[in-house]
């Protein structure tokens, strides 16, 4: 019987060798969607960019439209474990959450949404293909809202309205929980004019830090000016005073 190519990641899914190569095609994928979108990039150049052979994208994922999924759901589950767990988790907690508590965990989770947005240079080709997805909606949109944007956006209004004062699904909570990430997301699309306009070579972890300085900073300033609008944070809870 003729052997099979590269049969060791072909013959399973509970092999390291398949696992490794689903990874490889997934980020490969994610990099070529990314830069030339759906309709320009062709399989060929993904298993070239994964240097693998071109039949194990059939066999992991059923062809192209198969792949373009995978990515998604990648991109998904990554952007969940950066930002996504603590925030939720301290959202839903059964005990209240007093307004510089929930303050805290929004500043942390813009500290770690900045440095893996921000400070991994990897993290370009994951906001290159959720920018190509949001252009030319699909249905691969509705698994990053569904999975991702809208859960956590919830939890982050529950916190911001908890910090701020207000209502989670008032629209000013809303926009002002966008207008944070929002900052973050442009840093990474904007980065070679960012770049060019404060003199840096390139952005390291002290520069990811300056960014992630002042847009805690803004979060603070916005939270603080809907306290006083609000009259909240102003006296003692139970979790103890706020400022």
């Amino acid at each position: 019987m003729t052997k099979r190519p590269h049969s060791r990641v072909e013959t399973g899914t509970g092999t390291a060798g398949a696992k490794d190569t689903r990874a490889a095609l997934i980020r490969a994928a994610t990099i070529q969607f990314g830069e030339h979108g759906f309709a320009g990039t062709s399989i060929r150049s993904i298993a070239a960019e994964a240097k693998v052979n071109l039949a194990l994208i059939s066999y992991h994922f059923g062809g192209k439209d198969g792949l373009y999924e995978a990515c998604a759901l990648n991109i998904a589950d990554t952007l969940r474990q950066v930002v996504g767990t603590g925030l939720t988790a301290a959202a839903e907690q059964g005990k209240p959450i007093g307004p510089d508590e929930a303050l805290a965990v929004l500043e942390n989770a813009i500290r770690s949404l900045v440095g893996f947005i921000v400070a991994n240079s990897q993290s370009r080709h994951f906001v290159m293909f959720v920018v190509r997805e949001l252009s030319h909606p699909g249905r691969n949109l509705e698994i990053i809202f569904s999975q991702v944007f809208e859960p956590v956006h919830r939890a982050a209004c529950r916190l911001y309205a908890s910090a701020a004062g207000g209502d989670a699904e008032d629209p000013s909570v809303k926009l002002a929980v966008f207008s944070v990430v929002g900052q973050v997301i442009y840093f990474r699309l904007a980065m070679p004019i960012v770049q060019r306009r404060m003199g840096w070579a390139e952005t390291s972890s002290g520069e990811a830090g300056e960014i992630e300085a002042q847009i805690v900073t803004n979060l603070r300033d916005c939270v603080h000016a809907a306290r006083r609008r609000n009259g909240a944070g102003m006296t003692p809870t139970r979790n103890g005073p706020a400022s």
